[in-house]
């Protein structure tokens, strides 16, 4: 096994260590340990700078890590920005873009070749396994909560039937259960009394401790429904997308490309 491929075994085998237990700490408090997140970035950084080093093709490595990093760390800076995942997702990103960038990757997997940049197509993975959750999760409140649905704003109705759950304001603001989910509800005060919006971009504490205080104030009835979430677990989900490039390449999403711009 020459140098090359022993560091692309290496920086697999890191990642998946990585992400295995920052997915489930991310799934189980939505909260990432930011010593191990900048750990993993700096194992990674130090791979990937042995890497452009040993390598025999510089240019290339350099080609496969920009269009990458512009994608992967680049779409979750915008998410971030937004307020829908953190800043810990962003640093992930970018460690799983520097160590997974380049097809040689493809060596480590079970089908043994493929041509997309790797680390894309784990993202792509991860994605596709977030939207399968939230139609499953959108078929389940469609079936189950149809009639508070139907009390919701027609234009929010579909969006939050694949995002939250609703539940009782003065449950949401005792059980701790509930301590990292969010409600999609934001309260404000008008001439005309206290008002009620939707907020569906950004999902911050603020938010969740100013509601959980209206609550306890008496300003929102204990009955009244909260639609939360608790955002998406998404290194989790990056975790699976690695497990199933390692699995099974980026032909599927390769030819899935072909077919949609007719080549």
């Amino acid at each position: 096994m020459g140098l090359e491929s022993l560091l692309v075994f290496i920086k697999v085998i890191i990642s998946l260590l990585f992400l295995t237990v920052l997915g489930f700490e991310d799934l189980k408090t939505r909260e990432l340990e930011s010593k191990i997140v900048y750990l993993y970035l700096s194992i990674s950084l130090i791979l990937y700078t042995l890497t452009l080093i040993t390598s025999a093709n510089i240019i290339e490595y350099l080609v496969y890590t920009a269009l990458t990093l512009v994608v992967t760390p680049g779409v979750f800076y915008i998410l971030y920005k937004y307020g829908l995942v953190g800043d810990g997702d962003v640093y992930v990103s970018l460690a799983l873009g520097l160590s997974l960038h380049h097809f040689t990757v493809y060596n480590a997997t079970l089908v043994g070749y493929g041509v997309m940049p790797p680390a894309l197509v784990a993202i792509l993975y991860a994605s596709l396994t977030a939207l399968l959750w939230s139609f499953t999760q959108g078929l389940f409140n469609i079936l189950r909560y149809r009639s508070l649905l139907r009390q919701l704003p027609l234009k929010y109705r579909a969006i939050i039937s694949f995002l939250a759950k609703p539940v009782k304001a003065g449950e949401f603001s005792e059980n701790p259960k509930y301590k990292h989910y969010y409600p999609l509800q934001v309260f404000k005060y008008t001439e005309q009394g206290i008002r009620e919006y939707y907020n569906l971009l950004r999902l911050d504490d603020t938010t969740r401790q100013s509601v959980i205080e209206l609550v306890k104030r008496g300003v929102i009835p204990r009955d009244h429904i909260l639609w939360i979430t608790p955002g998406l677990p998404y290194v989790f989900y990056m975790l699976i997308g690695v497990i199933t490039l390692l699995l099974i390449g980026d032909k599927p999403l390769y030819y899935l490309l072909i077919k949609l711009l007719n080549i």
